[in-house]
This record gives structure tokens, sequence and C-alpha cells, in this order.
């Protein structure tokens, strides 16, 4: 039978403003408004050493020696821990992140946000330190309104680098728009998508300056 019980989020908080990538981030989802004293609806279930623990209508900001990063908003998350870690968003997420801007007071204009990441679907795991997404996923740079949509992506925390090996589209603000099938194509690029190579892709792509013969 299961067993049903609240859990103490000040631990959680804790772990999660001593970590500056997207692990703070997912931890810190356990709590909402951003580890307010508002009471988080979890629930924990103890079946052969695995707990699950749930938390709805996430929304949860991450930051880095005062500076705000980056804000998670999500409908249902569900963390799993057994001998390692997973956290699922299975309703979908929505990351945002805020313009750095080393000039300011602060370090931040909390109203400027430069890139989105969408999907319908997330997982991060522990181990590898790697967020798995996939239906429907959107890179979404609001400041160069560069876009990437695709299948699947794998998201590097240690490298800040987004890849896929599934079908994609890629398109700039100067008019390229490069699409990859999933057969030996593929998509790799910084997070925020200010650099990006392609493997076998087609479609619209700018020539290089002076490659074009005269």
């Amino acid at each position: 039978m299961y067993k049903n019980k609240y859990i103490n989020l000040n631990s959680i908080c804790l772990l999660a403003k001593k970590s500056p990538t997207i692990i703070g981030l997912l931890l810190l989802a356990l709590c909402t408004s951003n580890c307010s004293n508002t009471k988080a609806d979890l629930t924990v279930f103890d079946k052969t050493k695995l707990a699950i623990e749930e938390s709805r209508n996430v929304v949860s900001y991450l930051s880095q020696s005062g500076i705000m990063k980056a804000r998670l908003t999500a409908p249902l998350m569900i963390r799993y821990t057994s001998d390692s870690t997973r956290i699922e968003f299975t309703k979908g997420l929505h990351t945002e992140f805020f313009v750095i801007n080393a000039a300011l007071p602060q370090g931040v204009d909390t109203n400027v946000v430069e890139s989105h990441i969408y999907s319908k679907f997330g997982k991060y795991t522990e181990f590898n330190n790697k967020v798995y997404l996939k239906d429907s996923v959107k890179c979404y740079n609001a400041l160069k309104q560069d876009t990437l949509w695709c299948d699947d992506l794998w998201w590097d925390q240690a490298l800040e680098t987004i890849y896929t090996y599934g079908k994609f589209r890629f398109k700039t603000h100067d008019g390229q728009d490069m699409h990859g099938d999933g057969n030996q194509t593929g998509f790799k690029a910084k997070q925020d998508l200010s650099e990006y190579t392609l493997y076998r892709s087609t479609g619209q792509m700018l020539a290089p300056q002076g490659s074009l013969p005269q």
C-alpha cells in the first residue's frame, strides 16, 4: 500500500541555489515561486526503494551570484529517485533565458528574454548531466529571430550545447532555411543558437563571401 506524505522543501531549495547550471533550475522546479513558503503539491510513493515526487504548476527561477539567468514553467514535474535521479516533464515545459549584461548594476535586464526552449516532453538524467527533449521541440532566439524546430533534442549542460540527429528545420533572420531529414543529418549549436553546425542538410543557405566565381 502506498504511503503519502508532504516533503520539507528547505533542503531542496538550498541545494538548488548552490548549482549554477540547469541542474539547479530543475531542482528549483520542486519549489514554486523561487522557493517561496507556498506549499507545493507534492506526493511521495515508496515502492521497491523508488521515491516519486510530483509538483504541479511549476514556476522556477535560476540565479547565479545574484544574477537572474532563467525561468522555467511547467504544468507537471515528476522526480524519480532510486540508484540515480531523473526528472521528467510529461506535460511540457518552457524555459526562458534572460539577457546577461555585465554593464548593468545587477548584471541582467530581467525584462529582456534572449531565447526560449519549448517541448511537450523533457527528461533530465543526473548521471550524464543532460536534458532530453522531444515532441514539437522549438528553440527560438528572440533577439536574432533565429528558430530551430525538431522532433527531439539533446541539451548538454556542461558544454552549453544543443544537438539533434533527427528531423529538423532551422530558419535564420537573414533568409536561410535549412532542413535535415534524419537520415545521417544533424544539427549542433550553442544553446542560444549564436553559433551552429549543420551535417548533410539541404535548403537555402548563403554562400560565404568570396566563394562565388567572379
